[in-house]
């Protein structure tokens, strides 16, 4: 029976200690991971306190230079004042200086315009250049030289601004009288611009906000949606021969990337 007890002792022993191994064990691993959320928290404040740093300076420098700027300016405006009641005259206008090493260290310049070639309205010759996403193409349509071959002098389909429906498609407007052709990506790409422009003393365009035309063209070039556009356009084109009628101008307009598989597949 001692025998057996001492036993019992000994086996009381060996497990006390292994759970104060354990306990130790889990106690240290506690210990090293509270340090690492202490040292994770420091080094996120730290970055948070430099961004911030770096943001307020930025801040500070902006708003500084603003200052200059405005004092520059209000200089520059003072002398303009000056200058046009000296010289009492409306062709003079306010400008943006250009000149870096301008000596007053000026940002705006009062020029002459006197000088100026002014061409009466009915000697003006234009030319429309087709911004992209800007509605280049509906307005070319209505134009009787909105094709891209009229630059070369070639002539376009007759009276196609009919083809619109309604009243828009009634009369033919004085700028579609008035310009003697387009002017498109393909233009630019043959490098002849210098001769077009030499050939007209105006152009005519077409601006949109910078920030919807990139939205538009990204849409327009989605493949999801260059199917979607052929699908709808070939739709409606079967149904207008169906009927004996002229399909819509819009189904007529070529759909980005339609040249064949291979362009297909380069832009996907």
């Amino acid at each position: 029976m001692i025998g057996g007890a001492k036993a019992r002792d000994r086996q009381m022993v060996v497990a006390m200690k292994q759970n104060q191994a354990v306990l130790s064990s889990s106690s240290s691993d506690k210990k090293k991971s509270g340090q690492m959320i202490i040292r994770s928290a420091v080094l996120a404040i730290c970055l948070v306190a430099t961004v911030l740093f770096i943001l307020s300076l930025q801040l500070t420098l902006k708003l500084h230079s603003e200052d200059s700027t405005a004092g520059v300016v209000h200089k520059s405006l003072r002398e303009f004042d000056g200058k046009v009641a000296a010289n009492d005259t409306e062709e003079t206008q306010l400008v943006v200086a250009t000149n870096e090493d301008d000596s007053q260290s000026s940002m705006y310049k009062v020029i002459d315009r006197s000088k100026r070639i002014v061409i009466p309205d009915k000697d003006r010759s234009l030319a429309f250049v087709h911004i992209g996403k800007s509605g280049g193409s509906t307005i070319s349509l209505l134009l009787r030289n909105g094709c891209i071959q009229a630059a070369e002098g070639e002539t376009c389909e007759e009276e196609r601004w009919k083809k619109f429906p309604g009243k828009v498609g009634e009369t033919e407007t004085i700028a579609s009288q008035r310009i003697q052709f387009y002017l498109h990506v393909s233009n630019v790409d043959s490098g002849k611009m210098a001769e077009y422009y030499s050939r007209v003393s105006s152009i005519v365009v077409v601006a949109r906000d910078p920030l919807d035309r990139w939205i538009s063209a990204f849409l327009s070039r989605h493949p999801d949606n260059i199917d979607g556009m052929r699908l709808r356009n070939r739709a409606a084109s079967l149904r207008a021969q169906a009927r004996g009628q002229t399909p819509p101008i819009w189904a007529q307009k070529r759909v980005f990337g339609i040249d064949g598989v291979r362009n297909d597949q380069i832009h996907r």
